[in-house]
């Protein structure tokens, strides 16, 4: 589900672009498969899951592998119905370390939706995440598309601007920005969350402890 969510966000991103048709879109997403895969679409966001301890290294390393193919399949995809690319890059006015702030401030917000909702389990994300989703996408690429196109998702950058190198407008200076902010992004929110977390089992044997002394 990871790899055809991320295709579907991806798509809707190329096909449009409107800050809140994505929202609409990237929440109906989520809210299709979360009780199936957890619905990241997003590299950073698996990475994030992996260091708190809510994913293991395998689902990891294929998650953000399909993610990544489907971002690219979406950008081919895209390509081939409108005959244009939509690779992210700053603004003419927007220095690189400026868009490297914004991506990784964005996807900081992105990704602390994804850590501050309560779950019981690492396998069953809370309820609400479609919604806070939604609205974090919206909000994003509403306030920072015009200054960096708003990828705040590795996946994203590294498969629009692939395939932008490879039909020959290439813009992969550009790259760095689009994965390395979102990842800094994503390390600064599970630091602000507490780092790894504890396994549900140990907290409630932890909490019947206490409850007994």
């Amino acid at each position: 589900m990871e790899g055809i969510g991320t295709f579907f966000l991806v798509l809707t991103v190329g096909m449009s672009g409107d800050p809140y048709v994505v929202g609409i879109m990237g929440g109906a997403i989520v809210y299709g498969s979360m009780y199936l895969s957890g619905a990241h679409f997003n590299p950073a966001v698996s990475m994030a899951l992996w260091l708190q301890g809510n994913l293991n290294s395998l689902r990891f390393l294929f998650y953000s592998l399909f993610q990544i193919i489907g971002a690219l399949g979406a950008a081919f995809m895209a390509f081939w119905l409108t005959g244009r690319t939509f690779g992210p890059a700053p603004a003419p006015t927007v220095g690189s370390w400026q868009a490297f702030i914004l991506e990784g401030l964005f996807a900081y917000a992105l990704v602390m939706v994804y850590l501050g909702l309560p779950r019981r389990d690492p396998e069953q994300p809370h309820p609400a995440l479609g919604l806070g989703v939604a609205l974090s996408l919206s909000g994003t690429n509403y306030l920072i598309g015009p200054f960096t196109g708003a990828g705040v998702n590795p996946a994203l950058g590294l498969g629009t601007l692939w395939v932008e190198a490879v039909i020959g407008n290439s813009h992969l200076e550009y790259l760095w920005i689009y994965v390395a902010g979102p990842v800094a992004g994503a390390l600064l929110a599970v630091l602000s969350a507490g780092g790894r977390k504890k396994k549900p089992r140990e907290t409630e044997k932890i909490s019947h402890e206490t409850i007994l002394s």
